[in-house]
């Protein structure tokens, strides 16, 4: 159904506007009363055409200087243009005139509350109510929706508290309770207002899924799980619910109902590369190779840059021994994304199950130059060294890993294993209790011994006995 101007609670004339873009285009001065005016105002501001709507109020301020509704409307764009002085000193001059024009007050609360000064902008509201010809039964509600408006939650859900103790059951409140609570971070309240609208409404698959999402922030994936069954149950086609439901079946490892549900989602949106590419993992973590190698290159059809799926297919071949094909795909990630460090570490990793040694190496600096705080790369670095070149240079690189990230006890383990086996024991003793009193539970990169590490005790017996 097309909507008509007076669905939106504006009487606006077509024969205004129209006669208005005329008069620009031809540039002629045509005199147009204040209601005319503001009809063209409302319609440039329902159609969202921003130069328009300043055009038209600087027009009809000019020509009507005077009119306190086109003063409100030019005060209502500054306000939305982020323009508070300006609206404030409009204003200031119209109190002077017309001290008991309640709308004043109104605007001016409305602009405090986006300047976060809650005391003055509630007086203002208040005042503006006792010189309301009409007392507004909705007051409380315009006043937290525009504090909600201004992202000040806390006020927000005052005023809807006070409309709540009136009327508990008023869905519209106890869905903007919800979203300030939400985004006050209190989740659990939020979630208590959500579920207080679905005794009303327990049909709205959307409060469901938003139940669902504030579950998961709180770290009940139980919850959430049931939540967005409850949303898909309603409304099984409802693609939000399914994406996130396979997000959390993803997360626990049920990558069976994971990928079934991003299929579906997928179903409805083709030509998503993300999705692709997510359902392709899903495959992959299943081990499922063959899938997950299907549905990377689909990624690939539908974004040839698309990265994530070459690093995919460059993951699941490295996995089964494929080193080239590794190389290949890796060496595109590099060439969209050439400052990558774990692309760089992936193709070192590559480089040697090639015995491309040296090769390997060179990528293995590179990955540490881009990302230097990365204790795997100079870990495994050192690793190599120490297995197929020296263990001299293997130590030396943790000595320079250590003066980079000298409280890394991942580096301080493995160096001490190092100097354990060219049996330099005081100071494979040294790095051995430093790690061990901070980080008892890393103790599996201290790996020069066979026997179980059972605990710290055992770790430090072990360092006292080198020291000896």
């Amino acid at each position: 159904m097309e909507l008509s101007f007076s669905d939106y609670g504006f009487s606006l004339s077509k024969k205004s506007v129209s006669a208005y873009e005329k008069m620009l285009k031809n540039g002629q001065q045509i005199y147009f009363e204040v209601a005319e005016l503001e009809s063209i105002i409302d319609y440039y501001t329902l159609q969202q055409r921003t130069n328009d709507i300043a055009k038209a109020i600087e027009y009809a301020t000019t020509l009507h200087p005077k009119s306190i509704q086109l003063s409100l409307k030019n005060i209502g764009w500054l306000v939305e243009t982020k323009r508070y002085e300006h609206a404030l000193s409009i204003l200031e001059d119209m109190e002077r005139t017309h001290p008991k024009f309640s709308d004043i007050y109104l605007y001016r609360g409305i602009i405090f509350a986006h300047l976060g000064k809650i005391i003055e902008a509630e007086s203002e509201f208040y005042y503006s109510q006792e010189l309301a010809e009409d007392i507004q039964e909705d007051f409380e509600t315009v006043v937290g929706l525009t504090f909600e408006q201004a992202k000040q939650y806390k006020s927000a859900l005052k005023f809807y508290r006070a409309v709540l103790s009136n009327t508990p059951k008023n869905t519209f409140i106890l869905y903007h309770a919800a979203v300030c609570s939400e985004q006050d971070k209190n989740y659990r309240k939020a979630i208590a207002y959500y579920e207080s609208y679905l005794e009303e409404k327990p049909d709205a698959h959307k409060i469901w899924y938003n139940c669902g999402v504030l579950h998961e922030k709180l770290g009940n994936d139980k919850k959430a799980q049931t939540a967005y069954d409850f949303a898909l149950a309603i409304s099984p086609e409802f693609t939000d619910a399914k994406y996130n439901k396979a997000v959390l079946c993803f997360r626990n490892k049920d990558y069976l109902a994971a990928a079934k549900l991003y299929k579906e989602c997928l179903a409805k949106n083709p030509t998503d590369v993300s999705l692709t590419c997510y359902l392709a993992e899903t495959y992959a973590e299943a081990k499922n190779y063959k899938s997950a190698n299907l549905f990377y290159k689909k990624a690939i059809e539908l974004c040839p840059e698309y990265q994530l799926a070459w690093q995919g297919l460059a993951e699941i071949s490295f996995k089964q021994g494929n080193y080239n094909d590794t190389l290949i795909y890796i060496e595109k990630c590099l060439s969209i994304d050439p400052k990558n460090a774990e692309y760089q570490y992936i193709a070192a990793i590559s480089l040697i199950g090639l015995g491309e040694l040296n090769k390997a190496a060179e990528k293995f600096m590179e990955a540490i130059s881009t990302f230097p705080q990365n204790y795997r790369y100079w870990i495994e670095y050192a690793d190599m060294l120490h297995q197929y070149a020296s263990a001299k240079k293997a130590e030396e690189a943790l000595r320079i890993a250590i003066s980079a990230m000298p409280n890394c006890d991942r580096i301080k383990y493995r160096l001490a294993a190092y100097l354990l086996i060219a049996n330099q024991k005081k100071e494979a003793a040294f790095y051995l209790r430093n790690a061990v009193l901070r980080s008892p539970k890393l103790s599996h990169y201290f790996t020069s011994f066979k026997e179980e590490v059972k605990s710290e005790q055992f770790l430090l017996n072990i360092a006292h006995s080198l020291e000896g």
